[in-house]
């Protein structure tokens, strides 16, 4: 049995090494449960070794032996929590994290996660932008799944000129709604902040839809729900949330990068100064610097 176990996993592997893929395995992680499926990645990701654990979650042992959450999925619970202890050298902001997993991986049980390591550390209302708001009930059965109850409440519950009653859990939000106001002017932006206070989380789902709103800077044209993403993780009036970006398709062209602001690849204290001057750089390097 071992001996046919071994041919599998060799065959497999030659069969990803093929189409330019490799196995992915978490490389500093030790004791966690095995991910239910087989996840891959491409060989310029393979030949990049994460940074060494540094942070520990606080997260209930039971969710870890049981396997409801995969030893995969606790790695991008780390690495959010250690990315979120680390500060952008221009604004002293805390720095954010993108996770870019797809189909299989199991995104928002990882969100989740990530979720709780900040309630039992005390930290426990949270801002989850999605593109609709039926993606709720997917959030809600993965709660389940987890055997955990954190309040949640969809945005339109409240008027833009009301204030949010919840006193922890988290606030479910379209991109859509981020620009909403009332007749009297009063802007859910700043409904939303009010209740985030100092140390909230922010969750950018589906983020590749906030990347589809975000115009070219060099050439102008964008759009309110553009620039309402950016506001709300304004690095100097929020230095202290801790932003999560999430989409399997992150990027297609290097100026979807533009919303993702709190991951410290341009500004003062990086090889580019701004954000026109990054994606200047990438576009003319070609596919390598793109793959980069």
């Amino acid at each position: 049995t071992e001996s046919v176990a071994q041919k599998e996993c060799e065959e497999t592997s030659a069969k990803q090494n093929d189409s330019g893929e490799s196995l992915y395995f978490c490389h500093h992680l030790t004791g966690g449960a095995a991910h239910p499926g087989i996840i891959v990645e491409t060989a310029g990701l393979a030949n990049i070794k994460p940074p060494r654990i540094v942070h520990r979650p606080r997260l209930p042992i039971e969710l870890i032996t049981s396997g409801k959450i995969s030893e995969i999925q606790l790695e991008r619970i780390i690495y959010a929590g250690q990315a979120h202890s680390q500060f952008l050298p221009e604004t002293n902001a805390r720095a954010g994290l993108s996770i870019g997993d797809g189909t299989g991986v199991g995104k928002t049980g990882t969100i989740l996660g990530i979720i709780l390591d900040n309630w039992f550390s005390g930290r426990k209302r949270a801002i989850w932008f999605s593109v609709k708001f039926d993606l709720i009930k997917a959030v809600k059965d993965e709660m389940t799944r987890l055997g955990f109850r954190i309040p949640i409440q969809v945005i339109n519950d409240y008027k833009p000129e009301e204030q949010i009653t919840l006193s922890k859990g988290i606030v479910f939000c379209t991109y859509q709604s981020l620009i909403a106001k009332s007749k009297k002017g009063r802007r859910r932006i700043d409904q939303l902040t009010e209740w985030l206070g100092a140390e909230g989380i922010l969750i950018f789902d589906e983020g590749h839809r906030a990347k589809n709103f975000f115009a070219d800077e060099r050439r102008g044209g964008g759009t309110q729900t553009g620039a309402a993403v950016v506001e709300i993780q304004d690095a100097e009036k929020f230095p202290d949330y801790r932003v999560v970006y999430s989409s399997a398709t992150a990027a297609t062209d290097v100026k979807h990068l533009g919303y993702m602001i709190r991951l410290g690849l341009w500004g003062q204290g990086t090889a580019f100064e701004t954000f026109a001057e990054f994606a200047q750089e990438i576009e003319e390097g070609g596919i390598g610097a793109m793959e980069m």
